[in-house]
């Protein structure tokens, strides 16, 4: 168990939405990756009724604030608020296919239930880049090959784009070029 729930099982932290899951009925499970306890999935009940006022901001990309809390090893949304809803990058399909694209790698990438501030923060930067419509397709693969040396995949972090296609597919199955087109 992460030392954050130790203390708590009621947490305030600041996230990204990386993708949600529609479960039968009115409930969603959300794939945060949160500042303070890496990766969770969060289960959020009734937010499809249609008089949720939270489902408005459970949308992938979104920077929120959330309250969650820890019950049979599980967490569950209470509280949510909109920090950025990162509007320019949602208005144009390519940036959205970038984010995708980029938000599956890490996803697939990450561990769950392991905090880890310098990718947090790098994904953040990235968001902030795709929506002002300054992360290249030459930077998207650099960022991409930060990562991999991060998580141990590559021993070194400056990568073709060949072998950064390569070590992805190698790994989750998928070519990156095909997210994004």
């Amino acid at each position: 168990m992460n030392l954050y729930l130790k203390e708590s099982r009621q947490q305030n932290l600041e996230c990204i939405l990386l993708k949600k899951k529609t479960l039968l009925g009115k409930d969603v499970i959300l794939t945060l990756f949160t500042k303070k306890l890496g990766k969770i999935n969060v289960f959020a009940k009734g937010v499809k009724k249609i008089i949720s006022k939270r489902l408005s901001y459970l949308q992938t990309g979104n920077l929120l604030r959330v309250e969650v809390y820890f019950k049979s090893n599980k967490f569950y949304l209470k509280e949510v608020s909109l920090i950025s809803a990162f509007s320019e990058l949602k208005s144009d399909l390519n940036k959205i296919k970038l984010l995708y694209a980029f938000f599956y790698i890490l996803d697939k990438f990450l561990p769950t239930n392991n905090q880890d501030l310098q990718v947090y923060e790098l994904t953040k930067k990235v968001l902030i880049r795709i929506s002002k419509n300054n992360l290249k397709r030459k930077e998207f693969y650099k960022t991409l090959s930060t990562l991999l040396f991060y998580f141990g995949f590559v021993s070194k972090s400056e990568l073709s784009e060949e072998e950064i296609e390569k070590v992805i597919y190698e790994h989750i199955n998928i070519k990156v070029a095909s997210l994004m087109i």
